[in-house]
């Protein structure tokens, strides 16, 4: 009889710290899903179009849209045959945003493919960018401000370097 009130002494011990636990990590648990739900952060949109440089479909490069306001962080998309395009939970802070487009070179060899790059660096006796060296027009200094308030999806940006005429 002594051992029976031992042992269930000891379960009943061990169920209230146990469920005491279980409340514990339950209410954890709805805290951090309630603290999740919140929608924090500046506001995105989605955002799709088409770049051109001197009247030409842009073939690889990247768009940086940058809040002027500095509300949220630099968004950067990817330019594939002149088109881009951002859904709104990767999309460009709303607002005023600071456009530069970096235009990437054809390297003739894939970006991920060390040999091939070694040995082109070494014909050419320099570092090789596979992001051009574009008028600073267009990267770093431009001043192509877009308004995005709501989704866009017919941004065409057109650029056209300094002295040359749009090819058609």
């Amino acid at each position: 009889m002594i051992r029976t009130l031992v042992a269930s002494r000891e379960l009943a011990v061990w169920n209230s710290t146990h469920d005491r636990f279980l409340a514990g990590l339950v209410l954890a648990t709805m805290c951090l899903s309630w603290c999740g739900c919140s929608d924090s952060g500046p506001r995105r949109v989605p955002v799709s179009g088409t770049v051109t440089v001197d009247g030409a479909l842009l073939e690889k490069g990247t768009i940086q849209f940058a809040p002027v306001d500095n509300s949220g962080p630099m968004v950067a998309v990817t330019v594939n045959s002149g088109n881009f395009q951002a859904p709104a939970d990767a999309g460009p802070i709303a607002g005023e945003c600071k456009v530069n487009i970096l235009v990437q070179k054809d390297l003739g060899f894939s970006l991920d493919d060390d040999l091939a790059y070694a040995r082109a660096a070494k014909q050419s006796k320099r570092p090789l960018s596979p992001m051009s060296s574009r008028p600073p027009v267009f990267v770093d200094q431009s001043q192509q401000i877009v308004r995005l308030d709501a989704a866009r999806d017919d941004l065409n940006l057109e650029l056209v370097t300094p002295g040359r005429r749009k090819s058609r």
